[in-house]
């Protein structure tokens, strides 16, 4: 819908001029409600569809807890998970663009992460 695009638009313009690069889904309503210049509803469900529809057009990372929607990750800038992440990277079950993986380890491997992107 119309009002779906706009609500899109302004919370992409919010992450884009924002400094950090990754958030949780509480740090960004934080921010919503902070903020007087954007108006995007703050309800969890109404963001997280949002958040969704950015991730599929390929502007930002949105991993989705189903269990605890509010530790879910923003990542608005992509490339950050492949160039200043240090350490292991780890895929839990409840995480909802779960990825299956070869072992029980819950490790990426690099060539998977990169294939996603």
């Amino acid at each position: 819908t119309r009002e779906m695009s706009l609500y899109c638009h302004m919370l992409y313009a919010l992450l884009e001029e924002k400094k950090e690069s990754v958030f949780t889904l509480d740090q960004l309503r934080a921010m919503l409600i902070e903020t007087e210049r954007y108006y995007v509803p703050v309800e969890v469900k109404m963001i997280s569809e949002l958040l969704s529809s950015l991730h599929a057009t390929g502007l930002i990372v949105f991993l989705n807890n189903i269990h605890t929607p509010g530790n879910s990750w923003i990542v608005s800038r992509k490339e950050v998970l492949l160039t200043e992440i240090n350490g292991v990277l780890f895929a839990p079950e409840n995480f909802k663009q779960h990825h299956n993986i070869a072992s029980n380890t819950g490790i990426i491997t690099l060539s998977t992460l990169s294939r996603l992107f």
